[in-house]
C-alpha cells in the first residue's frame, strides 16, 4: 500500500510590489557618515573614574552644545592643562 503525495509547500501570496515599500527609496544615495576605521594600529586604553554628578552635567552641557564627544571635550582639556604645566622649551 503507498499513500498519495503529501502537500510539502505552505501556500505563500506574492510578494508586495516594490511602489509599496516607499522607505527603501534613496538607498542607491551614498551614506554621509563617515565609516569607522575599526582596523587601525591605534591602541587605546579604558579609563574609569568617578565624577560628581554636577561636573559630569557641566560636561554634557557643554558637549551638546559644541556638538562635541564628551571623551573629545576631555581630551582637549588634559592635552591643554599637559602643554601649561610642561611646556615644551
Amino acid at each position: 500500500m503507498s499513500k498519495a503525495p503529501t502537500k510539502t509547500r505552505a501556500a505563500v501570496g506574492q510578494a508586495p510590489s516594490q511602489a509599496k515599500a516607499k522607505f527603501l527609496t534613496g538607498l542607491d544615495q551614498r551614506p554621509t557618515m563617515e565609516v569607522p576605521d575599526n582596523m587601525s594600529a591605534k591602541q587605546l586604553q579604558d579609563m574609569s573614574f568617578k565624577v560628581e554628578i554636577d561636573f559630569h552635567d557641566r560636561l554634557k552641557l557643554a558637549s551638546l552644545r559644541s556638538r562635541m564627544s564628551m571623551k573629545d571635550i576631555f581630551k582637549e582639556a588634559v592635552d591643554e592643562w599637559i602643554s601649561r604645566k610642561w611646556p615644551k622649551g
